[in-house]
């Protein structure tokens, strides 16, 4: 994650807009959705043994769906705020550049790309796996947080978005 880190800095100092394969090649790995699965696997027990370690770093389609949410969602959903500051190029730019269509077009490309990245989340979700059913589970929460944190606003640099839906789940109380 650092070098991915340290990628994006050196095309942020050479003013550098990679292609679009290029910067998924990075972005997969800077979304951070590999380490925090991870993360999520510790203190189940034996649920997340070895080998399901061994499984999540094999690069199943369900953590590359998950990552590519991650990545996609925060892109589009922070891009205005982005370009208001120096920032590495986002996978809108990236698209831009690499398929010479507007910004709308490229986010219209990009969401296909979402949509179908949540396909694939479905599909793992719903056959026999090697994998216990709860380590998959995480995944899938994991990217339901990305949904609830960027579908509409960038809630993540704008926490105060978020109260209403915390409100909503720890003080209000649900009619029975």
């Amino acid at each position: 994650m650092a070098n991915g880190y340290m990628q994006e800095a050196k095309w942020l100092k050479e003013k550098y807009t990679a292609t679009f394969d290029e910067y998924m090649e990075n972005a997969l790995v800077t979304s951070g959705y590999y380490s925090v699965s991870a993360m999520t696997f510790s203190r189940m027990g034996n649920v997340a043994n070895l080998d399901a370690f061994e499984w999540l770093s094999s690069n199943p389609k369900i953590r590359v769906a998950s990552e590519k949410i991650g990545r996609f969602t925060d892109d589009i959903s922070t891009y205005e705020f982005e370009r208001k500051r120096e920032h590495v190029a986002t996978a809108i730019d990236c698209y831009m550049k690499q398929f010479g269509v507007s910004k709308e077009q490229a986010v219209e490309g990009i969401n296909i790309m979402l949509s179908d990245a949540w396909k694939d989340m479905n599909q793992e979700l719903m056959r026999p796996h090697s994998c216990p059913f709860p380590l998959l589970m995480r995944i899938f929460n994991l990217c339901r947080v990305v949904d609830v944190f960027y579908r509409y606003q960038d809630c993540y640099t704008h926490p105060e978005f978020l109260k209403e839906h915390i409100v909503s789940l720890f003080i209000e109380d649900i009619p029975i």
